[in-house]
């Protein structure tokens, strides 16, 4: 009895901790803003349209479910700097280095698994682990893999990006797969049926390490 009593009492510590500080454990939806869930958070996508602060945030420690995703609109897109059609913009090495020093900070963090149906889409997506999205993927910043079957968009690609048509950077540290790469700054390797860094244009294979 003693021993069922101190755990109703830990139980009922934790839900008022988990209240106060806006961390949930388990299990949780998705979107919530100004959230840390530890375990699994699933929804129909993890952007909130919400008018909130710029210090709100929402991280998850484990997976992220999200059964729709906006990268289903990515090719709506228009205002990410890939598309910028001014080409003397990135032959100014100070405006990549603020490109990429802008995705430090992220509204949407993942660290662990990213699973999405549509794909998961925000400039303010930061994932540190693995990224499978069903059709495309856009994201500020990611660490690790990023896969998508269609279109494959990332401000910031530190280890792998993979999309089975369209392959795009700002910053490539790694490796990129797709059938056609672009990155307007690599270190690493893109392999595809054409490719093209800062360097040189080149099919199959290219790369820069300098």
């Amino acid at each position: 009895m003693k021993r069922f009593l101190l755990f109703l009492l830990a139980l009922a510590n934790l839900q008022v901790y988990c209240q106060n500080n806006h961390n949930r454990l388990i299990i949780w939806y998705i979107p919530s803003l100004n959230t840390r869930i530890e375990g699994i958070a699933g929804g129909l996508m993890i952007n909130s349209f919400k008018n909130s602060s710029p210090v709100s945030k929402t991280i998850v420690n484990g997976i992220s479910i999200e059964l729709i995703g906006l990268g289903l609109f990515l090719p709506l897109v228009s205002s990410h700097p890939l598309y910028n059609k001014d080409k003397s913009f990135y032959q100014n090495s100070k405006n990549i280095d603020s490109i990429v020093n802008s995705y430090r900070l992220a509204k949407y963090s993942i660290n662990g698994i990213s699973l999405s149906t549509a794909g998961i889409a925000g400039e303010d997506v930061k994932i540190n682990g693995v990224n499978l999205s069903g059709l495309n993927t856009l994201t500020g910043k990611t660490n690790g893999l990023s896969a998508s079957t269609l279109i494959n968009i990332n401000g910031v690609v530190n280890g792998v990006s993979i999309g089975g048509l369209i392959n795009n950077t700002i910053q490539t540290k790694g490796l990129q797969i797709g059938i056609f790469n672009i990155t307007k700054r690599l270190r690493g390797i893109q392999i595809g049926l054409w490719n093209v860094n800062e360097k040189r244009k080149l099919p199959i294979i290219n790369w820069n390490f300098k």
